[in-house]
């Protein structure tokens, strides 16, 4: 509602999160025939999943009721707190709208900004795509290399402090249709206080591209790949079932069973640690991060006795149209679980059930040369 006693939310559509027990606010736009529109994280978090709120005429208040569950990240069983304005503190500085153009996107401020803080360096721009599908949610797609998970940073050419003092142009020449962009500022209000918008926006159509500021140009527009479609796209099927195994619903005794492991891909062709324990039958998640920077790898957990049709396998993938798409793991029943080819940067949880037989597990990684080297063992214990 519209009432001055929720200071920057008044009259703003506000969102809550069960699963990561926050609240946002949602920007919605209407542009052409259609509405899109994205969500800003607002700061602090409920003890548990904040679904049901409601607003109380009386006090000027929001009471958000929460409670644990499948896939939360809740403190507490159930909780029931209180958002409140003070007028103490800094104040909330928030977009009023989005405005989503040819060339890149308008934020629209009520406070007048310094225009010392409008900056490039000071922002960040990074894109990705989801797999719609019958499947139960989806992976983070790269739009630039369909198939592979990860995003796409994006290029910002400039930022434009607009003639009313309280608008940005953000200029991306490049900009696309695209499920997921985030867009990161760091700003300050003429007074002086700094401000970080954080933005997560889908963008379905554009405007005209803006061209009311100094400096413009008129660039070319590149081709881009369209959303992801089952049956067109090159995701494999293989880690679509596997991610599945990462969906528990409310068993509380099965989630705290998980056994949580980490590994990393670093220079040199290693991985970090060589050797990872884990106990027989166990359900596993394993973060797999490429922190290389100089190229990409993949983590493949396989049986002792396929581990070199496995490896030689990934290098006659190389040359096959389809290598990529397979991450350069071929089709066999000693593939125990694997992770996508992840860019530098990349990051992936494997969800797997361990061996029920205890033992040495090689494990590897499948990117065309890197087998005999970036290796490592998995030592399932009873």
């Amino acid at each position: 509602p519209k009432d001055d006693r929720l200071g920057s939310l008044s009259g703003r559509m506000v969102g809550s999160s069960f699963g990561y027990c926050e609240h946002y606010l949602v920007l919605r736009e209407e542009i052409g025939d259609g509405v899109q529109g994205g969500v800003m994280p607002l700061p602090g978090d409920f003890l548990s999943g904040a679904h049901r709120s409601r607003f109380n005429k009386y006090d000027g208040a929001v009471y958000f009721a929460g409670s644990d569950g499948w896939q939360s990240y809740a403190r507490e069983n159930g909780s029931l707190e209180r958002l409140r304005y003070t007028g103490k503190g800094e104040s909330l500085i928030l977009p009023r709208s989005v405005e989503t153009r040819g060339n890149g996107l308008i934020l629209h401020f009520d406070e007048a900004i310094d225009p010392r803080s409008v900056r490039v360096k000071r922002a960040f721009a990074e894109q990705w795509n989801y797999l719609y599908s019958g499947a139960y949610g989806s992976a983070e797609y790269s739009v630039k290399h369909p198939g592979s998970q990860g995003h796409d940073r994006v290029k910002i050419r400039s930022l434009q402090l607009l003639k009313d003092g309280k608008s940005v142009f953000i200029e991306i020449p490049q900009l696309h249709p695209v499920m997921q962009f985030h867009l990161y500022l760091e700003l300050k209000t003429a007074k002086g206080q700094a401000f970080a918008p954080d933005l997560y926006y889908s963008i379905f159509q554009q405007g005209e591209p803006f061209t009311d500021f100094e400096g413009y140009t008129k660039i070319k527009k590149n081709e881009w790949n369209d959303f992801p479609i089952p049956g067109n796209s090159p995701v494999d099927p293989r880690l679509t079932k596997q991610e599945g195994l990462s969906k528990i619903v409310g068993d509380e005794a099965k989630l705290a069973a998980i056994q949580r492991l980490e590994i990393k891909a670093v220079s040199g062709l290693q991985f970090s640690p060589k050797i990872l324990k884990a106990k027989a039958g166990a359900r596993v998640a394993l973060t797999v991060s490429n922190v290389d920077p100089s190229m990409p790898h993949n983590f493949v957990l396989v049986t002792p006795e396929a581990l070199q049709g496995v490896g030689e396998g990934s290098m006659k993938l190389a040359s096959s149209p389809d290598g990529l798409a397979k991450h350069y793991v071929i089709e066999d029943r000693g593939v125990l679980a694997f992770s996508p080819i992840l860019q530098s940067g990349g990051r992936y949880i494997v969800y797997f059930d361990a061996p029920k037989k205890p033992g040495e597990y090689p494990y590897l990684c499948t990117f065309p040369g890197h087998w005999q080297i970036t290796r490592g063992v998995m030592v399932v214990e009873e």
